[in-house]
């Protein structure tokens, strides 16, 4: 009975080395049809290049930064909402041309000048133009009153020619020529200072004749206006349309209060 028993075991034991055996040689040639196979398949797969490979990277990034049921015309209509429409751009024009008359109206109120107050001082220069340019004038002015021909130009003579000339002759007139000039503007100066600080007490100042720079200004400046308490406040001119209304509304009360009238009767 154990030789029995030792054969059968020696009888298994063969059996099964014989089975993982196969087993073994399956599975190798099994890897080796799946190596074959997937080697095929990369040979049939085209090298991308360099570039291709860029362009598929910055798609697929731009994919997915993009949300989701996104198109072009999601975006065309995207752009269409965020855009002004025609009646906000005409308002935004209208505002900024309202902003820049108002700042033209704001600039032209600054300009109104007090016509009590001095005169500003002038300069060096300024004093010897009040003499030379009359006197360049004068050298070419003809008989009749009319202006000599300006050789630069072939043209008559004008204003802005005699300023040029003077100042040219300013430009060569040395330190000692020109110290006359500037005395008078240190006198001119002086004489500013003191009118400034009359007017800035009394609202006026006394000009070299004696006279006061608030005599005889005109009624229409701003500064002869005074407002008096019972004096009517000035009533606005209606417009032609609205004139029209009031007359429209007269004739209604006209009319309604003659058919009270006769019916009463």
């Amino acid at each position: 009975m154990p030789k029995d028993k030792e054969a059968k075991a020696k009888a298994g034991a063969a059996a099964k080395g014989t089975s993982d055996k196969k087993d073994k040689e399956a599975k190798t040639e099994e890897k080796k049809r799946g190596r074959s196979k997937g080697a095929k398949e990369e040979a049939k797969v085209e090298p991308r290049s360099d570039s291709k490979s860029k362009k598929a990277s910055r798609s697929a990034r731009k994919s997915a930064e993009q949300p989701a049921g996104r198109g072009k015309k999601a975006d065309r209509e995207e752009s269409k909402r965020r855009s002004p429409s025609p009646s906000a751009k005409a308002e935004g024009k209208r505002k900024r041309e309202s902003k820049g008359s108002d700042a033209k109206k704001q600039k032209k109120a600054k300009k109104a000048k007090d016509p009590t107050a001095p005169k500003g001082a002038c300069g060096a220069y300024i004093q010897f133009t009040t003499v030379a340019v009359p006197e360049i004038r004068a050298k070419n002015t003809k008989a009749d009153g009319t202006m000599k021909d300006d050789p630069a130009t072939g043209a008559p003579y004008k204003h802005t020619a005699f300023m040029a000339l003077a100042g040219k002759r300013w430009g060569e007139m040395d330190a000692a020529a020109k110290a006359k000039y500037e005395e008078l503007a240190a006198a001119d100066k002086a004489r500013w200072e003191r009118e400034k600080a009359e007017h800035a007490d009394c609202g006026y100042y006394t000009r070299a004749d004696g006279t006061k720079s608030n005599e005889g200004v005109s009624s229409k400046s701003k500064a002869a206006k005074v407002p008096l308490e019972d004096a009517e406040p000035a009533k606005k001119k209606q417009s032609a349309k609205a004139q029209a209304k009031a007359k429209a509304k007269e004739k209604e009360t006209l009319a309604l209060a003659s058919e009270s009238g006769n019916s009463s009767d």
